[in-house]
């Protein structure tokens, strides 16, 4: 009884994103009255009120799971627990929730990163996403090393929406586009880069950066997918070079209730509680092994690779050397429409099925360091210039997400 009530209380929310659900691609629904999927990936699933007061019982196959609110939650995730998951199970969405959730866990691996990371991250739906966000480095003994604010925005022509932003000659060939910009601290200011991802899968996406202390673009040569991103300990894999990469292979090797770890930085209740987030707890995330090709020289031999099926967002990874040593740990959440905007940085919201990346935490064992990085405003189909893709942002130095997106 006290489920159906949370459901009546909170339907009365989607009147307020009526207009703006109406102008969006796929069903008006922010999953307010939807209940959870009874099957996935082959195994019953229910999710039923707990003992305690805001509390949610999962069950998928013999495992199970007590849901808790926690502070940093987004309130409608917080009030409905993972419940809420089952607006990314509807019908009528586009990519990457446009495979029926009964076919989802039937994906192959890299197709499953592909949609998880990738198209999550470039929405496909959208002629835009952009944001602005906050990066933070932790010394070993957890003091900060550095705090680096950043402005990106994305493209997709999965679904054509992003053409505007692709020249007529070579939207037969690149998918996705990506520019970047450092605002802040002074060292890094105006640093800046474009990533292009090609539609042909063999191909390695391509990067410029721009270094505004000689004011030129250079193109860095072969594939980076693997090295450092400037100024961050997360690799160019981590940030735009989301899809499945050419170098590695992608195995789906099991499935599992996804209930996050309480020791790790970002599941901690009091972590970050200002950066409000759905954390995929309570889904059934599958788990993808990428490994290097033969031949092929990595930073890791191994990574186990988890990703929510109804929110199809990856949630963790555990990164591994060829000794089978444990050397990264990263947490990703993401957040909804409801904290994003449409048009403009104070523009009314999205759907809440919309998604940002949201916020990501690494550990790197090797050196001790660890990072978070969130993002602090967002939002989609803005009026970009169509030139936004190019060197030529990169030279006029973007200061803020207002001057990004003009």
């Amino acid at each position: 009884m006290r489920y159906l009530k949370i459901f009546l209380v909170t339907f009365a929310l989607m009147a307020a994103g009526a207009t703006v659900n109406a102008q969006s691609p796929g069903p008006s629904n922010n999953g307010d009255d939807l209940m959870p999927p009874k099957t996935i990936a082959g195994k019953p699933y229910s999710v039923t009120p707990g003992t305690e007061p805001g509390t949610f019982n999962v069950k998928w196959g013999d495992q199970s799971m007590v849901w808790k609110p926690k502070p940093y939650m987004e309130e409608k995730y917080k009030t409905m627990g993972p419940a809420y998951y089952a607006q990314w199970a509807q019908p009528g969405l586009p990519p990457p929730w446009d495979v029926p959730i009964d076919k989802r866990a039937t994906l192959s691996g890299a197709e499953l990163m592909n949609r998880c990371y990738a198209e999550n991250e470039y929405a496909p739906y959208a002629k835009n996403y952009w944001d602005s966000l906050k990066i933070k480095i932790y010394r070993p003994d957890g003091s900060v090393r550095g705090e680096t604010n950043m402005i990106e925005a994305y493209t997709d022509m999965e679904m054509k929406k992003g053409s505007e932003y692709i020249p007529s000659s070579d939207q037969d060939k690149v998918l996705r586009k990506y520019v970047w910009t450092y605002t802040d601290p002074p060292e890094v200011k105006g640093e800046s880069g474009v990533t292009t991802t090609f539609v042909d899968p063999t191909l390695a996406p391509q990067d410029t950066l721009y270094l505004p202390s000689v004011r030129k673009v250079r193109r860095l040569a072969g594939a980076v997918s693997s090295q450092y991103f400037p100024g961050l300990i997360n690799r160019y894999e981590d940030v735009s070079h989301t899809n499945a990469l050419p170098e590695l292979n992608y195995k789906v090797v099991g499935f599992e209730l996804f209930n996050p770890d309480p020791s790790k930085p970002q599941y901690k209740a009091d972590y970050l509680p200002d950066v409000k987030r759905v954390d995929g707890a309570g889904d059934v995330a599958v788990i993808i092994e990428i490994t290097p090709k033969p031949g092929i020289s990595w930073w890791y031999a191994k990574r186990l690779y988890k990703c929510g099926l109804q929110e199809m967002n990856y949630v963790y990874d555990d990164a591994y050397d060829e000794n089978g040593k444990l050397i990264r740990s990263t947490e990703k959440a993401l957040m909804s429409g409801s904290q994003l905007h449409t048009g403009t940085p104070d523009g009314p919201p999205p759907p809440d099925w919309y998604q940002s990346w949201g916020i990501m935490s690494v550990q790197d064992y090797d050196t001790g360091f660890t990072s978070d990085a969130y993002v602090t405003d967002g939002g989609f189909n803005a009026d970009l210039p169509r030139a936004i893709f190019t060197d030529n942002t990169l030279y006029r130095e973007p200061k803020n997400l207002d001057e990004l997106l003009r």
